[in-house]
């Protein structure tokens, strides 16, 4: 860290390596809001003042079980975090967004249109609105404007895609790689497709990068053809696993997080 208001621009460290991530959700004044995967696998946020002549690290919102979080942004007086539920007994995989007040209590939810993915929120802390891109197999990428205040979130800008997307329908399954984990599939097919059809199957988990649900021109071209296109996650990308999943795709584990999503092990 370096100070531009002091001629000499002296040099502070604040973290002295790349072992974990951390990334700036924002600021008051000069206290800093960060997530970082630092002593926490699935993620946690903390504050650091940078008037404190020996700053310190202060957790905010600390690793949960059931959840990965990923970032943060600060608008409208709140820290708005995107996270990635982890399954639960099969119940539940998805990305979710949580309000958080500036103490790092919780504050509810904000809405999605559905089982998707989501860009962190862009906005300036004192604004009350906000703005994100949301995307899922059957959505096609949209800017969304949220009102902070009213927690509600309207469509502001979308594409129109030369699609019926009401003949599209998106199935979540689950499957067990090698060390029975539940892990989720998303089958996207159209919805007079129920029998043996071509599929393609793809996917990628690595390095704690998930295959999340995105809308392709490419995949809904083959899907409307009449073909299957099932986009799994493997556990090494979703974290859906034990705490460690997290550098599962490094060393000897490669390969397993890589084979997860292949046949002979669902």
């Amino acid at each position: 860290m370096v100070d531009l208001t002091d001629p000499d621009w002296p040099v502070r460290t604040l973290v002295d390596t790349f072992d974990d991530a951390w990334l700036l959700a924002g600021n008051i004044g000069t206290k800093l809001f960060l997530s970082t995967q630092n002593g926490a696998g699935r993620g946690k946020f903390v504050t650091v003042d940078l008037a404190d002549p020996e700053p310190v690290f202060t957790e905010l919102i600390p690793e949960r079980d059931d959840a990965v979080l990923r970032v943060g942004a600060l608008v409208g007086g709140r820290l708005v975090v995107i996270i990635v539920i982890i399954v639960i007994n099969m119940v539940d995989a998805k990305a979710g967004v949580k309000r958080y007040k500036l103490d790092g209590t919780p504050d509810g939810v904000v809405e999605l249109s559905g089982i998707g993915s989501t860009s962190p929120f862009v906005g300036r802390p004192g604004d009350d609105e906000a703005f994100f891109v949301f995307t899922s197999h059957e959505a096609p990428t949209s800017i969304y404007r949220y009102d902070v205040a009213a927690n509600t979130s309207t469509v502001w800008a979308a594409p129109k895609v030369p699609v019926d997307l009401d003949r599209i329908v998106v199935e979540q399954r689950f499957y067990s790689p090698r060390d029975g984990t539940q892990v989720p599939i998303f089958i996207v097919r159209r919805v007079d497709v129920t029998g043996p059809s071509p599929t393609m199957l793809t996917g990628y988990g690595g390095f704690s990068i998930p295959t999340v649900p995105l809308y392709s021109p490419a995949a809904m071209a083959w899907v409307e053809q009449g073909a299957f296109m099932p986009s799994p996650t493997s556990a090494a990308g979703a974290n859906t696993a034990r705490p460690g999943t997290m550098r599962a795709a490094s060393g000897t584990s490669r390969i397993p997080s890589t084979i997860s999503a292949l046949p002979g092990n669902s």
